[in-house]
C-alpha cells in the first residue's frame, strides 16, 4: 500500500502534453524558455522547494534567448535545484570532464568500513547554469539485479583528474540532489544549522538532529518489498 506525501506534486509529461507540447513549440526536447515559464507558474503558487529531475545539458538555443530564460530563473529562484548524473562511459566515447568545486560536497567519514560507489566519467550540464545557481546534485538511481529500485545512492564519489593526462588526482564526495534540498529544507525551516556533513562510525548521514543510515556503499534504503 504505497503512500504518498500529499505535500509533494510531481509534474511529467503523459501523452497528451507531450502531443500538446509538440503542437506548441514544434519539436522534442522542448526549448529551455518552456521550463522557464513552467518554473514561472510553479512558484507563483509559492512551493518551498522545485526539483528538476533532468538534465539540462547542451545548449537548445533554437529560439532566440531561450537558453539564457532558463539560467535567469535559476538565478531568480532560490529554492530550485537542478541535476547531473555520473557514469562509467570509456574515455574514448567521453574525456571525463573537472566538475566545479561548487557541487562537491566535503564529508568528515568516521567510519572505517565506508567506500562509497565510484563513478568514472560525468555527464555534466550546461556552464551557464552551474555559474547561476549551486542547487545541484546528481540523480543517479540505479536499480537492483531484478529491476527495481531499492535503494539510492546518497553519496558516491568522483575523481577530480589531471586534464592532461587524465591521472586521478584525488576522490571527490558528491550528493544527492533531494539531499541538498532536505539540508536546506532543516536549516530554514526547522532552524538548524548543518553546515558540515559527517558520517559516524555505523555509517549513517547526520543531519542535524536527524541520522540517515546507510550502507558501506554510500546508499539509502528507498523501498524494500518481501522480507
Amino acid at each position: 500500500n504505497k503512500q504518498v506525501n500529499k505535500d509533494i506534486i510531481i509534474v511529467t509529461v503523459d501523452d497528451p502534453s507531450y502531443e500538446y507540447l509538440i503542437e506548441t513549440y514544434g519539436d522534442w526536447p522542448i526549448p529551455r524558455n518552456a521550463y522557464a515559464e513552467i518554473l514561472d507558474y510553479i512558484q507563483a503558487q509559492k512551493p518551498k522547494y522545485v526539483a528538476f529531475d533532468l538534465l539540462f545539458i547542451k545548449s537548445l538555443n533554437r529560439i532566440p534567448n531561450s537558453d539564457n530564460k532558463l539560467i535567469n530563473s535559476f538565478k531568480k529562484y532560490k529554492n530550485t535545484y537542478t541535476a547531473f548524473n555520473f557514469d562509467d562511459y570509456s574515455f574514448e566515447l567521453r574525456k571525463p570532464p573537472l566538475v566545479n568545486e561548487k557541487i562537491k560536497s566535503d564529508i568528515k567519514v568516521l567510519s572505517d568500513n565506508f567506500n562509497p560507489y565510484k563513478y568514472t566519467n560525468c555527464r555534466m550540464i550546461m556552464s551557464e547554469i552551474i555559474d547561476a545557481t549551486e542547487n545541484i546534485g546528481h540523480i543517479n538511481t540505479p536499480k537492483s539485479d531484478d529491476g527495481f529500485t531499492r535503494t539510492v545512492p546518497i553519496l558516491v564519489k568522483y575523481p577530480k583528474y589531471n586534464q592532461n593526462d587524465y591521472t586521478e588526482i584525488q576522490d571527490d564526495y558528491y550528493l544527492y540532489m533531494t539531499v541538498k534540498m532536505v539540508i536546506d529544507y532543516l536549516n530554514k525551516y526547522e532552524n538548524q544549522n548543518i553546515k558540515e556533513l559527517e558520517i559516524d562510525s555505523k555509517n549513517n548521514l547526520i543531519l542535524g538532529k536527524r541520522k540517515i543510515p546507510l550502507t558501506e556503499k554510500g546508499e539509502a534504503i528507498l523501498n524494500w518489498y518481501g522480507k
